[in-house]
């Protein structure tokens, strides 16, 4: 597929998944700003917290090296470290921090917890049971007697 804003760089690209970050604030992708990325350590990048640390839904995150102006961060993607936190939706978020309380949220249905709240190192606060995928939950009803889980899987509750 081509990719106009690409035709700089794409030939001497792999194929192959890539990250790019705009080391020189052009707007334009020059092959010294394209990374490869090597597989799921990048992941889907999930959440930018307040600090500008990219996390992911596979259980590392990426702190700047550096923040430039504009607050753009500079970030090194093959410097990955491990948090305890994986999510696996992530078409629909799978990973969130709530910043008030610096509590990480993660949501993996079909797994268990399905939806849960944990605190920064690892702890479990609550865990939702139940969360099924959406391939396996859209042709449900949206309201059970306490309960609701639509097609975008996110438990509700009703009264």
């Amino acid at each position: 597929m081509h990719y106009p804003v690409l035709d700089n760089v794409q030939p001497q690209l792999q194929d192959g998944p890539y990250l790019w970050q705009d080391l020189n604030d052009d707007q334009t992708i020059q092959t010294n700003e394209v990374v490869k990325a090597s597989g799921s350590a990048e992941g889907h990048l999930n959440w930018l917290g307040p600090d500008l640390t990219l996390w992911n839904e596979v259980g590392s995150l990426f702190q700047p090296l550096r923040v430039e102006s504009e607050r753009s961060p500079v970030i090194r993607f093959h410097a990955a470290v491990k948090t305890a936190f994986k999510g696996s939706n992530s078409n629909a978020g799978s990973f969130w921090l709530d910043e008030q309380d610096d509590s990480v949220y993660t949501l993996n249905p079909g797994e268990e917890p399905g939806l849960a709240r944990w605190t920064r190192d690892g702890k479990l606060i609550w865990g939702y049971a139940g969360v099924l995928p959406w391939n396996q939950s859209v042709h449900l009803s949206l309201v059970t007697p306490g309960k609701t889980l639509g097609s975008d899987q996110t438990p509700r509750h009703s009264r």
